[in-house]
């Protein structure tokens, strides 16, 4: 039914007549527990519903199928306050060993989402009194297991969760109920704990016969049909099918948006899943498309922080679109950070970390200068914390010396990567591959600043450390040497490496002429052989 429609109904009902209403309401309501479709249909009246003076005159048991019912539309703490009143009753009626009270503790310990501790004590009680007053195979105490199971899962004890699942399995094996839709939530639910025990394929059975089970009983708009469809999908993608992925979650989000709202939890998470999965498949702008309009929404939804995860990926996406879209990229993170500041503060490790990614931009953009000024702030935040904050502002300002060569400021360079050196000895010791990687640095800067000796010398301390490891450094290595060449023979080395790039024959004395004439006016050596690719001969001669 249509809002407006709906409101135009309830504004022709006679004012005394309204209370009768509201109660005939809720009692169709709670009596749609166990029909489906007709469930459905009326998730819409909740609202309207949830008014004290419609439920407390209902009977207990009206009000226990209420409860359910509010549980069932993803209404939790509405369903908690109802059970509240349904448990205070209990207690006038009878005492607190009652099997009623397990039953009405399980349907509360369903409503809990942070209070997981008393959740798993109530469940694993209605699993132990069920068991013995009912048998281990009767269904209440098999429904009692999955609870049991799912809060397992979902505070990462995936072993207890495997083992209630394998009794479950078997329990509803027994009843022969293999198409009971009991045995597809139980197999929905170990497909996730596979997937948490990194058994992806064991996965990928459970999830899609679970999946095809529960398509086969619920409609295809069912919450719990969209979340088994949900979890296979992130399945396979980490299974890389990423085609099954994308076909699977551009069937979820469609039915999502046809049948519940756009800031629905279901559909921002099918929209935020699709766009990992087009950004695997490189359709940047399918991702583009789909994450730009929701940011608002996710905002809206969850508060800034997870919007700031959407924000995040979204500049992933446009650091891989295209060149033009860095400036995109740029303003997008400096919103993130303003979201890190604000809820974590300038201090905390996130912040820092979404600052220095907003460093590369800068430097992608070749805007130095504000890139150097953000290093010096996020310097600045880490110096001094502890132990582990003072390596992080090492490693500021080993990048802030890379700046400072692209600069050519070689002088100032120099003091920053000696400073780095001194710390990375002492903190990971001379012969590690981390001090290498600033040795090698510091012999490029002393080439440049004319100090041969010194930096030959640091390159081959470089060169033999990566030579002790040289499979798991082969790359560093290689580098190494192509480095120490250059400082022990510079004019051979631009000739060389301009011939293997530019398959030019200029292994002669004109093309040593040459690259010398297009380094003296570039004025850096290293740029050389790429500009040199159009240098004009003539001039040389």
């Amino acid at each position: 039914m249509h809002p407006l429609i709906h409101e135009w109904s309830m504004d022709r009902i006679p004012i005394h007549k309204r209370s009768l209403f509201k109660e005939a309401a809720t009692r169709l309501v709670a009596c749609a527990i166990k029909s489906l479709p007709l469930r459905i249909r009326l998730l819409s009246h909740i609202d309207s519903l949830l008014w004290y003076s419609a439920i407390a005159p209902m009977h207990v048991n009206d009000r226990a199928a209420f409860g359910k019912m509010l549980r069932k539309a993803g209404r939790l703490e509405d369903a908690q306050g109802v059970w509240v009143t349904v448990r205070d009753e209990l207690e006038s009626l009878y005492n607190r060993s009652h099997i009623s009270f397990v039953t009405v503790n399980l349907e509360m310990a369903l409503t809990l989402e942070k209070e997981v501790l008393q959740r798993r004590i109530w469940e694993r009680e209605a699993v132990k009194r069920y068991g013995l007053a009912y048998g281990e195979t009767d269904m209440k105490t098999l429904h009692a297991k999955r609870s049991l199971a799912e809060t397992c899962q979902s505070i990462g004890d995936h072993e207890a969760a495997a083992l209630l699942l394998r009794d479950l399995l078997e329990g509803l094996e027994q009843q022969d109920a293999g198409s009971h839709l009991e045995v597809h939530r139980v197999k929905r639910i170990a497909a996730s704990v596979s997937f948490q025990q990194q058994r992806y394929y064991d996965a990928r059975t459970f999830g899609e016969q679970a999946l095809q089970g529960l398509s086969s009983i619920l409609p295809a708009d069912d919450r719990e049909v969209l979340t088994a469809s949900t979890e296979l999908a992130h399945t396979y993608r980490h299974l890389q099918l990423h085609a099954d992925a994308e076909r699977l979650q551009e069937g979820i989000l469609k039915t999502a948006k046809a049948t519940l709202r756009e800031s629905d939890d279901v559909t921002l998470q099918a929209t935020m899943a699709l766009a990992k999965t087009h950004v695997s498949r490189k359709q940047y702008t399918e991702a583009t498309q789909l994450l730009e309009p929701a940011i608002a929404l996710f905002q809206e939804v969850y508060g800034e922080i997870r919007a700031a995860e959407a924000m995040i990926l979204l500049v992933q996406i446009y650091m891989s679109q295209h060149p033009s879209r860095l400036s995109d990229a740029i303003e997008l993170q400096k919103q993130i950070i303003n979201i890190f500041t604000k809820n974590f503060g300038k201090d905390d490790s996130r912040t820092t970390v979404q600052m220095a990614h907003l460093v590369v931009f800068y430097e992608n953009k070749n805007r130095l200068r504000e890139a150097e000024d953000l290093l010096k702030q996020i310097l600045q935040t880490v110096r001094g914390q502890d132990k582990k904050a003072n390596i992080e502002a090492i490693d500021v300002m080993n990048k802030l010396a890379e700046f400072r060569v692209k600069q050519k400021r070689y002088e100032e360079a120099l003091c920053l990567e000696v400073e780095c050196l001194d710390a990375y000895i002492e903190e990971y010791g001379s012969h590690s591959v981390v001090v290498a990687d600033t040795k090698l640095k510091l012999a490029v800067i002393l080439y440049q600043l004319r100090n041969m000796a010194q930096a030959k010398t640091l390159a081959e301390e470089a060169v033999t450390v990566y030579a002790k490891d040289i499979e798991s450094n082969g790359e560093e290595y290689n580098e190494a040497l192509k480095t120490l060449y250059w400082i022990q023979n510079p004019v051979k080395a631009h000739a060389k490496m301009a011939y293997q790039e530019f398959k030019e024959p200029i292994m002669t004395e004109l093309g040593i002429l040459k690259y010398k004439w297009n380094c003296s006016q570039s004025g850096d050596y290293r740029r050389g052989p790429v500009e040199a690719k159009g240098a004009n001969v003539n001039q040389v001669e």
